[in-house]
């Protein structure tokens, strides 16, 4: 009996000695550290759109395609957009032709006397005296057109007979039924035919040449009219006159300023129509073909960092966080490199848990409250100097915290 005492005793003094152990084991190797396999890899996707709405007409990058800041990845189609910028172009220029002739008209307003009246008066008469001669010419033009118009049918008419039937004669001096000198009457009617014809062409291409000079020189004319108007109407008003032009002018520049700014954007606009990558990442859900019409704003693609801008977000037990504070040095074992350890430390610790957060978070209020502990989000990011090539947003892994570290 005592043998056996003594064995109890012997035995509960080992199970001591080895409780002793494992504590003085625990408390030197991971007292001050909390570690979670419940952590992952983060960084900021960026969901790529369009600033314009348009219709796809191609796509420049595969899935899992690497690409760089500003590489073109998708084009719109530019037609209406050219078109826009076309129009706002037009506008601009417009509205400065007219912003000159009133800038001109500011300084020719001052001027009061009969004689300014006498000579700018004459200058209305010659320029409205131009601008009838030049609308005459311009009736008789487009009467000479319309007139060059009807010879070129009929000539067309002419050489399509010619040459049907310079094609019948070929078939019949072929087969012998026709003689040389037939088919060298038909062959020479054809040739006239396809003479009249290439000269009617001309001379009708000739003629609306010549409407298009005209008419360039009558819409000069009529700014020359419009600029006289303005002088004669500026040298009778006087000063009212000239206060009231400035204003015009003034109200002129705005107006250019305005057209500038819209054929700014309408440049820009067309701009965008080629869609750039606003950073360097991995194409990833590609979700744009060609053909679809793409809305703005709409996510065609989304760009995932490689080896930049990472970092882990884990999720560690609210009991976990007593000691935690920012800077704690952390290391880092990522599932995909075994036996590679990544240095960081903690960049900041969440202000809600990961269930407040969450779309749906817990009513304790409803009568079926069960006291669970909860997961706060804590940020962590890697040293500077560490090759990080190879890490991938959403790889798990695994942290440990070394609390109070310097």
């Amino acid at each position: 009996m005592k043998e056996a005492l003594k064995k109890f005793s012997y035995v509960v003094l080992g199970v001591v000695i080895i409780g002793l152990i494992l504590y003085g084991i625990d408390r030197y190797f991971f007292a001050g550290r909390v570690s979670t396999e419940d952590a992952r890899v983060d960084s900021h996707l960026v969901f790529v759109g369009p600033r314009i709405s348009g219709k796809v007409i191609k796509v420049l990058v595969h899935d899992h395609e690497l690409v760089k800041p500003g590489q073109p990845i998708v084009l719109l189609s530019p037609a209406d957009y050219k078109a826009k910028l076309q129009a706002a172009e037009f506008n601009l220029k417009r509205l400065e032709k007219t912003l000159a002739a009133d800038r001109l008209s500011v300084p020719i307003s001052r001027i009061s006397t009969s004689g300014t009246m006498n000579r700018v008066g004459a200058m209305l008469l010659a320029a409205g005296s131009n601008q009838e001669k030049l609308n005459r010419v311009v009736a008789q033009v487009r009467s000479r057109i319309i007139q060059l118009k009807a010879d070129l049918i009929s000539a067309r008419s002419r050489y399509d007979l010619a040459k049907s039937n310079y094609a019948r004669m070929k078939l019949l001096i072929r087969n012998y039924i026709a003689s040389q000198e037939q088919y060298d009457s038909f062959k020479t009617q054809y040739e006239n035919a396809k003479a009249d014809l290439i000269s009617a062409k001309a001379r009708l291409a000739s003629a609306r040449e010549e409407l298009s000079q005209q008419l360039a020189a009558l819409q000069e004319v009529k700014y020359q009219v419009k600029a006289a108007r303005a002088q004669v109407f500026a040298a009778s008003a006087g000063p009212a006159q000239v206060l009231m032009q400035k204003q015009k002018v003034a109200a002129d520049e705005q107006a250019v300023k305005q057209a500038e700014a819209l054929a700014h954007l309408a440049k820009l606009q067309l701009s965008y129509t080629t869609v750039k990558a606003p950073v360097e990442g991995i194409v990833t859900r590609r979700q744009v073909t060609v053909g679809d019409v793409v809305a703005r704003g709409q996510t065609l693609l989304i760009l995932a960092p490689i080896g930049k801008n990472l970092w882990v977000k884990a999720d560690f037990r609210e009991t976990a966080l007593t000691q935690m504070k920012p800077g704690d040095k952390v290391s880092i074992a990522v599932d995909s490199f075994p036996g590679r350890v990544f240095q960081g430390a903690v960049n900041s610790i969440s202000g809600a848990t990961g269930a407040a957060t969450s779309l749906f978070p817990p009513e304790n209020a409803s009568g079926n409250f069960v006291k669970i502990v909860q997961r706060v989000p804590v940020k962590i990011t890697f040293n500077s100097g560490q090759n990080l090539k190879g890490l991938l947003t959403g790889m798990s892994a695994e942290v440990t915290i070394f609390l109070h570290s310097k």
